[in-house]
């Protein structure tokens, strides 16, 4: 089977690579499948969402009427297997931590229907502008 991390180095991420102090966990992703397929993570390509242009015209929507829309970071808790979920601990700490080192950004949490009151539990400890988006 091809992807599957069977040893310690495809587990674990590697120190160094391209001035970072680790790799990031895309490039060991990539380390996984590199028998199937030969990913470029530097082509911008590979980044993109492929968001419909009714998709890309309600999120312009929601972030113009938004005071934190011009530099922020966003992010869904979102899952479909309760394996993935990071938990509410871990997306607290995360965010209590970004605010100390990034007081000016905001936060854009993009979700599902169903993820809205969990989305603005986790937002409680951003400091600052914070934006809650249901995407259906």
């Amino acid at each position: 089977m091809i992807g599957i991390p069977w040893n310690q180095d495809r587990q674990c991420i590697r120190k160094g690579g391209d001035g970072d102090l680790w790799e990031s966990e895309a490039s060991r992703m990539v380390r996984c499948i590199a028998a199937l397929v030969d990913v470029n993570l530097k082509d911008p390509e590979n980044y993109n969402l492929k968001l419909t242009p009714a998709e890309r015209q309600k999120a312009e929507k929601e972030l113009k009427k938004w005071d934190g829309n011009d530099i922020f970071i966003a992010a869904s808790i979102g899952t479909k297997a309760d394996t993935k979920d990071w938990g509410r601990e871990n997306w607290s700490s995360l965010f209590t931590r970004w605010c100390r080192c990034h007081p000016g950004v905001g936060l854009a949490m993009v979700g599902s229907t169903d993820k809205y009151d969990i989305s603005g539990k986790n937002a409680k400890n951003w400091k600052g502008r914070d934006l809650i988006c249901v995407v259906s």
